[in-house]
């Protein structure tokens, strides 16, 4: 019998691939789910519990209410003795991954509660985000849905993912495959308005999701580009001091996440809604197991090429110059006028200048006090 592959074969494998390309990777607590059986029964029975009832006003939960039920504090307390006694890990060790535990929990109730809206953001929107400035105030920074997730699996953003990952104490074994970025109001309890951030790093290799926090308090008329520059507080109240969370690693995420909310509650939002696909899709093959389940909201590329309206796309040059190199001028926000329609926040997109077949340069940017972003 021959082994060549045949046509219809061949055919149903580029569908296969094309399916699979079409939709991201599980979402973190999609991960957890399936790595973790005692974490997933308790935060399953959790969501059933705790979803809104059809056209009833949803209300997040805190980390607090999650420790107060009685089944999540048996099954942490499961995790921290098998963890101190079967494995012999640290006492510290062990409380800091009960702590995550409780965390991704409140991620996962927090989306289920919020309606399960995730954001896919596509590569080369995510560079534009990422060259775009954030002077503008803080009080425009407002989520679309009460909790939401956005996705980002582009090589750019995942290989600043992995330096962060490698400033911790232990190094992961993979790379990262997926960047879940849970966003949600800082919890009533804290005192403080702004938004909760959190950051899971998933390689898919069966360890749980790398987890960060960073919270962006938005009280007053500071902007956002000072906000995120700021030392994070501890606790205690106290100015944190951890090189960790003052890295250009993780202000360059949090920078690229916060234009991200921005993007999607403003006027140039697109959007492709992109249900998961049926097992059909497959052919006799089941579903890929990391594969997410959830519907999204895809976000396509928006880089401008070259300065818009000039031509051939390319800025004008004066006589006697030549512009031998590309390089991206900044794109920035704008508050609409009071007496416009549309109130949405505008995307002054960035944009590459200079002739086409040069190389781009990553230009730095510093912001000094006194001065604005360029």
């Amino acid at each position: 019998m021959s082994n060549r592959r045949t046509s219809k074969q061949e055919r149903r494998a580029r569908k296969r691939r094309e399916v699979i390309a079409a939709h991201p990777r599980r979402l973190a607590h999609e991960s957890m789910m399936a790595i973790a059986p005692p974490w997933a029964r308790v935060v399953r029975d959790m969501m059933e519990r705790l979803r809104p009832a059809p056209g009833a006003t949803s209300a997040l939960v805190e980390e607090s209410q999650i420790a107060a039920d009685t089944a999540f504090t048996e099954m942490l307390q499961g995790r921290f003795a098998l963890e101190t006694h079967a494995f012999g890990w640290d006492r510290e060790t062990a409380l800091a991954n009960v702590q995550c535990l409780a965390t991704l929990a409140e991620c996962a109730i927090n989306y289920e509660i919020g309606g399960r809206k995730t954001f896919w953001v596509d590569g080369g929107l995510a560079e534009a985000l990422a060259q775009t400035t954030l002077d503008i105030a803080g009080d425009v920074l407002k989520l679309p849905f009460s909790c939401c997730a956005f996705l980002f699996d582009d090589e750019q953003t995942l290989a600043v993912a992995d330096a962060l990952r490698s400033m911790a104490a232990t190094s992961r074994r993979s790379p990262t495959r997926m960047l879940t970025v849970y966003v949600f109001p800082i919890p009533p309890s804290a005192g403080e308005s702004g938004l909760r951030f959190v950051f899971l790093l998933d390689a898919f290799d069966g360890d749980w999701p790398y987890l960060v926090t960073r919270e962006v308090p938005l009280e007053g008329k500071r902007n956002l580009d000072e906000i995120l520059a700021s030392h994070p507080v501890n606790d205690d109240e106290t100015v944190s001091t951890d090189p960790f969370f003052a890295s250009e690693e993780l202000r360059t995420l949090l920078h690229l996440v916060v234009n991200a909310v921005l993007y999607s509650t403003s006027r140039e939002l697109t959007v492709e809604v992109r249900p998961p696909p049926s097992p059909s899709a497959f052919g006799p093959r089941s579903k890929p197991l990391e594969l997410s389940g959830e519907t999204v909201f895809y976000l396509p590329n928006r880089i401008v090429i070259g300065r818009p309206g000039s031509e051939g796309g390319l800025p004008p040059r004066r006589p006697g110059r030549t512009i031998e190199k590309r390089f991206w001028v900044r794109g920035h926000w704008r508050r609409p006028n009071p007496d416009w329609e549309d109130q949405r926040l505008r995307w002054i997109a960035p944009y590459l200048k200079g002739p086409e077949m040069t190389a781009i340069i990553e230009r730095e940017y510093e912001l000094k006090k006194g001065d604005s972003a360029r």
